[in-house]
């Protein structure tokens, strides 16, 4: 199990955060409720945070679809978003 699918479904699974609840600390390790098999080190742990409290990146297709919004919306004087 790698930090960007622990990541992906911790962001799933409380799209808002906080993610806090999600994790427990089990025999000295950090231990993600969602994938109980794995547990992460302290390492792993503080870099699975820094991921979570950061903003989520766009992806390619989101800012194609964001750059073609701008552009219909400039186009027709903003008659399409009200």
């Amino acid at each position: 199990m790698t930090l960007d699918k622990i990541e992906n479904a911790c962001r799933e699974h409380a799209p808002d955060g906080p993610y806090d609840h999600l994790f427990r600390i089990q025999d000295g390790a950090h231990q993600c409720v969602l994938f109980p098999s794995r547990l992460l080190t302290v390492a792993e742990f503080e870099a699975l945070q820094r991921r979570l409290s950061g903003p989520v990146a766009l992806t390619p297709e989101d800012r194609r679809r964001n750059d073609l919004r701008a552009r219909a919306s400039l186009k027709d004087g903003d008659r399409r978003y009200g």
